[in-house]
């Protein structure tokens, strides 16, 4: 799954990574939601990733 999420986050909108990230961090356990986080990070531009951890609460 982490090797998907480098090609679906980039593709999604705000609101869909919100959605999908903000759910994670909420539901998933800690050492799980870390490789999705990191994965997450290192796909996106500095800037966009910065603005849904902030959003979603695990900036």
């Amino acid at each position: 799954m982490c090797v998907f999420i480098r090609y679906m986050v980039p593709s999604m909108n705000f609101s869909e990574r919100l959605d999908m990230l903000g759910g994670m961090y909420q539901g998933a356990p800690p050492e799980i939601f870390e490789m999705f986080r990191a994965a997450a990070e290192a796909c996106l531009p500095a800037d966009e990733y910065r603005a849904v951890a902030t959003a979603a609460g695990f900036a």
